[in-house]
């Protein structure tokens, strides 16, 4: 089940005033911007795809799926271990 678009999400967060509200708050503001591509994570791709990001089995096909959606010349940033540096 969806919580919203990244803007919605985005809204709710802003009138929230809950301990923790950060880290959903940067993830929400990250996709309203830009498509998240998550390459070789463990967990179920459904659970990335709920969260509005595209899963990826590897770095090879994040970067195929980047291009296809950004065109040729895209501009492209790798993040390893992405959510540590984002939401810590």
């Amino acid at each position: 089940m969806r919580k919203g678009s990244p803007l919605e999400i985005l809204d709710k967060l802003k009138k929230s005033q809950t301990l923790g509200a950060h880290k959903p708050y940067i993830m929400a503001k990250m996709l309203a911007h830009a498509h998240v591509i998550v390459a070789g994570s463990e967990g179920p791709e459904s659970i990335l795809i709920e969260m509005n990001m595209i899963p990826a089995r590897d770095l090879q096909e994040a970067l195929e799926k980047a291009l296809q959606i950004a065109g040729g010349d895209a501009r492209v940033y790798v993040a390893p271990q992405a959510f540590q540096q984002f939401l810590s």
